[in-house]
């Protein structure tokens, strides 16, 4: 939305975008602080350097933001812990989510942010030719929030992570992917169940 502030024109549109150097390191540390305060952890790896960020802004604030890892030939971060998932080698895992805390409550814009967020993690995958999403969250509202827009749980490959301790491990399947807008499905709507996968499960390390 655009308005006037005295003789300011003031654009605090809701926008996302893939996060240049400068817009990186704000978002790590903005996750950091929130991190802390709401679960008295930084949340910050190795895989920040290398991962790709994408960030969510009203107007010129940052206020959102989610990480992506991957595909690479290597294990993905997460699965240093879990036996051999679906489409392991063509997957990619997000996290390092989190929101600005005035931006939590559904709303217009939050909702707006939400979708375009959604809508840019699967421009990404889709551009990197992945097979899946996965995540792993110790946070039941938070694999609630995943689960309204499509995240399948995979509780036979929940596992204890050393840091985080008893974590939900979750997937998105792209081939066959749930289509819901995520505000639709935020506000109430039953998204579609896609076919739960047969996994093998091995021992955890």
């Amino acid at each position: 939305m655009t308005y006037t502030l005295g003789n300011v024109k003031v654009d605090d549109r809701v926008y996302v975008k893939v996060a240049d150097a400068r817009e990186r390191l704000l978002t790590v540390a903005s996750r950091r602080e929130i991190y802390l305060q709401d679960l008295g952890r930084v949340g910050i790896d190795f895989a920040d350097r290398t991962a790709l960020h994408i960030a969510g802004f009203a107007g010129t604030e940052l206020v959102a933001a989610i990480r992506l890892i991957g595909p690479s030939p290597l294990p993905l971060e997460m699965f240093r812990f879990v036996g051999s998932p679906p489409l392991e080698n063509r997957a990619l895992q997000a996290g390092g989510f989190w929101v600005r805390r005035d931006f939590r409550r559904l709303r217009a814009r939050s909702g707006e942010l939400f979708r375009l967020l959604y809508a840019k993690l699967l421009e990404v995958a889709t551009r990197h030719s992945a097979a899946a999403i996965y995540l792993r969250t110790p946070s039941r509202p938070v694999a609630e929030l995943y689960r309204a827009v499509g995240f399948l749980r995979l509780q036979s490959l929940d596992f204890l992570d050393p840091e985080w301790g008893p974590v939900y491990t979750m997937w998105l399947p792209l081939h066959d992917r749930v289509c819901n807008e995520p505000t639709a499905a935020l506000s109430g709507g039953a998204p579609r169940k896609a076919a739960t996968p047969v996994i093998d499960a091995r021992a955890r390390k």
